[in-house]
């Protein structure tokens, strides 16, 4: 799965939250978050987006043992969350 890849930040901003990584050793913008109710929270959970993927998937291998069959309902829920993360159905 490609994405920008680096240690994910948030810079604040009068009117937004940017979302940044360094890649490569270049700021790369990742995603703007326009400051609104709740806003905040969503700036921070697009942040850590890439650390909880590779845990999530890290787990999941962990948890199947790189099996599909007889999944329980937190392996289903897992392989949907890597499945949207990774732009594709179950």
């Amino acid at each position: 799965m490609k994405y920008t890849k680096g240690e994910w930040y948030i810079e604040e901003y009068p009117e937004h939250f940017d979302i940044r990584s360094l890649d490569y050793g270049f700021d790369a913008d990742v995603a703007h978050v326009f400051k609104r109710k709740g806003c905040e929270a969503n700036a921070h959970l697009i942040a850590a987006a890439p650390d909880m993927y590779e845990a999530l998937k890290y787990a999941f291998s962990i948890l199947t043992g790189g099996r599909q069959v007889g999944l329980s309902d937190w392996g289903i829920k897992m392989q949907k969350a890597l499945a949207k993360a990774e732009g594709r159905d179950v």
